[in-house]
């Protein structure tokens, strides 16, 4: 195999090892991105098609299906999300809240003492 291609994924693995941070615990930065105490996600760009979210690992039809106003959600997304885009433009990049995501996936676990799903404080 070629070096620097070796060198390359050795990178790449290094850059989606877990990060645990007292607040957030576990976390995947996206493309290198290091979350720590100092700096937290606060919002993910939704995946493309065909891929998972890199914190949470969920699917993009999930995902939109939590964040866009649906008869299933009686149209209020349980999830925030926000769309930028320039003034008079069509598309945009949608950003996903981390902490109304996480905030939905603890409320959909069962909290039961002694089976470890309890939220964080």
């Amino acid at each position: 195999m070629n070096t620097q291609l070796k060198e390359f994924q050795v990178a790449v693995v290094q850059n989606l090892r877990p990060r645990d941070t007292e607040a957030s615990g576990p976390c995947y930065g996206p493309q290198g991105a290091r979350a720590s105490e100092n700096n937290v996600l606060e919002f993910i760009r939704l995946p493309k098609s065909g891929t998972r979210d890199p914190i949470f690992s969920l699917t993009r039809s999930h995902l939109n299906s939590l964040i866009l106003p649906t008869a299933e959600n009686n149209f209020k997304p349980p999830v925030a999300s926000i769309c930028l885009r320039r003034r008079g433009a069509v598309k945009g990049v949608r950003l996903i809240n981390v902490d109304s995501l996480r905030s939905y996936i603890y409320g959909q676990s069962e909290t039961t003492p002694g089976n470890g799903n309890t939220p964080p404080p």
